[in-house]
Order: C-alpha cells, then structure tokens, then sequence
C-alpha cells in the first residue's frame, strides 16, 4: 500500500520516512513556470527595491533571492534523491547585478531535471 504526501512523493504507508520519488512534469506546467518566473524576473530587473504587497518587508531584490532559491533547492532534491536543507545551499548574491544570471541558471537547472 502506498501513501501520497504531497504531488510528487509515494512512499509506503508503512516507511519510516519521506521518500524522494519524482515523476516528471508536463510540458505546459513547465512552460507556465518559465514564463511566470521569467516575468517575475523582468518586473524585478526594472525596480529591485520595489516593495513585494504581500509581503512588505521584501523588495523584489529579495523576491527574486528567495525564488531562486526555491529553484536550487528543488534541483538539490531531486539530484540527491532525499532531503535537503535549504541552509546547506550557497546563498543568493549580493549584487543586483549578479542576480539575473544566478536567478536563470536555477530556473533551468530545476525545470531540466522535472522534465
């Protein structure tokens, strides 16, 4: 017998942990997600300091470090095949500048391996 946890892991009802079972994502999923990450990107690029609403303590300099960082831990996950913690990873970059490029390569890395 077979528990769900969540969309992406099975495990057996009787496992003593998470297991790290992946499927993979359908294509139009994928391509929603880059567009959307790639908007949020572009908005971002035009004001860093603008404030996130939702979150008015985030500018959207620390929107962007944040969902990248999704995107690494994502892509550690299913590399490794079992647990990450997110603080095991290297931190965003400092500099605007340097942001962009940091951001994509975790994008593409995450929606390479889900594909």
């Amino acid at each position: 017998m077979t528990a769900r946890t969540g969309p992406y892991d099975w495990r057996a009802a009787d496992s003593p942990g998470p297991a790290c079972q992946t499927r993979t994502v359908d294509a139009d999923t994928l391509q929603v997600t880059r567009t959307d990450a790639s908007l949020l990107l572009a908005v971002a690029e035009a004001r860093w300091d603008q404030p996130v609403p939702h979150c008015p303590e985030w500018d959207l300099a620390q929107l962007v470090r944040h969902t990248g960082g999704i995107f690494a831990w994502i892509a550690a996950v299913v590399t490794a095949k079992k647990q990450v913690s997110r603080r095991t990873l290297p931190p965003a970059p400092a500099a605007q500048t340097e942001l962009p490029g940091w951001y994509l390569q975790h994008l593409e890395k995450a929606l390479d391996i889900l594909s």
